[in-house]
């Protein structure tokens, strides 16, 4: 099985996201998709503030992280809030519908006011638990990427 990719420059660096919808089993929230940054180097699937403004979550809802309770990202300390049993929507590359169901994702909300838009580049990370969980890996050839994203050869 094979999921494509978009190979976007984002803060200067070649960066790889998905198409993804979450769709939570417990809350009522329309299911939307969102453009998620694949992030090995993150421990935790989330939701960033521009997401959860995007999907209108309940945040409230939401119990703060038993592991990891503050969080910084983007130079900002966030509470980091679980929600139990998401399913992650996402399509293969014949562009079938693919659904896992992930055990837990995390929701960041700010400690102090920021504005959401400030993560709007990215409104949500793919990280390491959910490639884990599902036993999946991430395979990149960026000199191909490269080729044909910049110079569309």
């Amino acid at each position: 099985m094979k999921i494509p990719l978009w190979i976007r420059l984002e803060y200067n660096k070649l960066m790889a996201f998905v198409l993804v919808s979450f769709e939570l089993i417990r809350y009522h929230a329309i299911p939307k998709p969102l453009l998620t940054l694949v992030d090995t180097g993150s421990p935790w699937t989330t939701i960033t503030p521009f997401g959860v403004a995007e999907l209108q979550l309940p945040v409230k809802a939401f119990k703060v992280a038993d592991n990891y309770p503050i969080v910084l990202f983007g130079g900002h300390k966030f509470r980091r809030l679980i929600i139990p049993r998401v399913k992650v929507r996402m399509r293969n590359e014949k562009d079938e519908p693919l659904c896992f169901e992930s055990s837990s994702i995390s929701v960041l909300q700010p400690t102090a006011k920021i504005l959401p838009e400030e993560f709007h580049r990215v409104p949500a990370i793919l990280g390491n638990d959910f490639l884990e969980e599902h036993k999946l890996c991430m395979q990149l050839n960026l000199v191909d990427c490269m080729r044909k994203t910049i110079f569309g050869l």
